[in-house]
């Protein structure tokens, strides 16, 4: 096969993918320590043939369309997906700052939530303005992990101030293998 020919690989959805070699369909298996492959079985495939992802092709086809009007009035406004991306993690960082650390649990969840659902609008502005930059991506992909990052550090530190340490073991593995 060509080194420049599209391999056919889909994006893995938990510890396995799927992928297309000529015409018999393979199955990416993560046993561990390494990845390995067998044949697909009918019963690991979503019904139509692709693993299971977070937004199914019909979830993802309708938040599209729902984002697209918004999307295309802020990129006319001359509002950036940078800029948006940059808000969202600049939110979700104080929002766990000021409310994790105080035991506010889920008034700090919501907010978070708010403010990384406009990873979802940053996305359509993109599409709606003249494009995504390769710039833009990296921003986005490196704001969600300082996002992730400032949770799980909050988290873990509202569990040490409370001597709690099974509970800030936890929040710390997910710190480091976040």
């Amino acid at each position: 096969q060509p080194a420049n020919a599209d391999s056919g690989i889909r994006h893995p959805s938990g510890a396995w993918g799927q992928a297309q070699a000529g015409d018999r369909r393979i199955v990416m298996l993560h046993d561990g320590y390494r990845w390995r492959t067998r044949r697909a079985s009918r019963h690991r495939r979503a019904r139509n043939g692709y693993p299971h992802r977070v937004l199914n092709i019909h979830a993802r086809t309708a938040v599209s369309r729902a984002m697209t009007p918004l999307g295309t009035k802020l990129a006319r406004a001359g509002v950036t997906p940078d800029l948006i991306t940059v808000i969202g993690t600049v939110g979700a960082v104080a929002s766990a700052v000021i409310f994790f650390p105080r035991g506010w649990f889920f008034a700090g969840t919501m907010l978070i939530w708010a403010f990384v659902m406009l990873d979802i609008v940053d996305g359509a502005v993109a599409r709606a303005g003249a494009g995504g930059t390769v710039f833009g991506a990296v921003l986005d992909s490196s704001c969600d992990r300082i996002a992730d990052a400032a949770v799980f550090a909050t988290v873990a530190w509202y569990y040490a101030r409370h001597g709690e340490r099974w509970m800030l073991l936890a929040a710390l593995l997910c710190l480091i293998l976040g």
